[in-house]
């Protein structure tokens, strides 16, 4: 799983680009704001629905730092649809970013940044953000 679970006390340490997401967003709206702020996207544009926020999440050609943190201290306070696709989604950039397929784009590519996207939560979390990958899987 590529969504990574940290103690609430751990402090990341890093030079990493690094977003870490309000407690209190509470619709999919404020949660596009917040990304589009919190990781200096242009414009601060990052969607105005789920397809166009993958595709930002997908894009980040704008950072140019190559790992890029997302670090939740908590569950996003949406309703249940939308909590299950905003982790789905997550999950999946993480995945796609991994993937050597998008790695050897930096090679075609000379401008092309490919990234690590990090997403933690913490770990008492963990066990809600399992089971909605889980369930969303056995679909």
């Amino acid at each position: 799983m590529p969504i990574k679970f940290i103690t609430k006390e751990s402090k990341l340490q890093t030079d990493n680009f690094r977003f870490v997401v309000p407690n209190d967003i509470s619709d999919r709206d404020l949660l596009f704001k917040m990304y589009g702020k919190g990781l200096n996207a242009p414009n601060e544009y990052f969607g105005d629905n789920w397809d166009a926020f993958n595709d930002c999440l997908l894009g980040l050609q704008w950072i140019k730092t190559r790992e890029v943190d997302i670090i939740h201290n908590d569950l996003p306070q949406l309703n249940q649809n939308h909590l299950t696709t905003y982790i789905e989604i997550l999950s999946d950039a993480s995945t796609k970013w991994a993937d050597n397929e998008t790695l050897m784009l930096a090679e075609t590519f000379k401008d092309f940044v490919p990234h690590t996207l990090n997403v933690y939560f913490p770990t008492d979390c963990e066990h809600q953000v399992r089971k909605i990958l889980e369930k969303e899987k056995g679909k």
